[in-house]
C-alpha cells in the first residue's frame, strides 16, 4: 500500500502539544515496520512542514525534523515537476468553493499520479477531495 504523508501528520508527530500528537505517534508506530506500506510525500510538503515547525517550534526543531526526514529510508520525497504543479494549479482554480491550499492541490495531483487514495493526515481537505484520511 502506498501512503501519502501530509504536513499535518509530520507536525502532529513533532509537536507534543498538538491535539493529534498521540494519535499520530500511535499510527506511526503501527506503520513503522509494516513492509507492505510505502510512504511518500512531496518536496512541497517538506517545505511547508519545515516552515511551520520553524515558526511554531523553533529553528532547532525544524532542522532536527529536516535531517530526520531527509535521511529516512522509509519516506520517499517526490520532487514536484512542472507537470504535477500544473495539475495542482488546475485543481486549485477548479475548486474555488473549497478552502484547499495550493499545496493541498499539488498533493492531490501527486496522489492521483501515484494511484493512491490514502493519506496519513489530519487535514480534512483530503476527505473533502475524496481520499481516505488515516488514522
Amino acid at each position: 500500500m502506498l501512503l501519502f504523508v501530509d504536513t499535518s501528520a509530520f507536525y502532529a508527530i513533532e509537536d507534543t502539544s498538538d491535539e493529534n500528537h498521540k494519535s499520530a505517534i500511535d499510527y506511526r508506530e503501527q506503520i513503522r515496520y509494516n513492509e507492505n506500506i510505502q510512504l511518500i510525500t512531496s518536496s512541497y510538503i517538506i517545505n511547508e512542514a519545515l516552515t511551520l515547525m520553524k515558526d511554531r517550534l523553533g529553528y532547532d526543531s525544524a532542522i532536527k525534523f529536516g535531517r530526520k526526514v531527509r535521511d529516512s529510508k522509509i519516506i520517499r520525497i517526490i520532487h514536484i515537476a512542472q507537470e504535477l504543479e500544473e495539475k495542482g494549479w488546475k485543481l486549485f482554480v477548479k475548486y474555488k468553493d473549497k478552502e484547499f491550499s495550493f499545496t493541498d492541490c499539488v498533493s492531490f495531483a501527486l496522489m492521483e499520479r501515484y494511484n493512491t487514495t490514502k493519506a496519513f493526515a489530519f487535514d480534512k481537505h483530503f476527505e473533502q477531495y475524496g481520499f481516505q484520511r488515516l488514522p
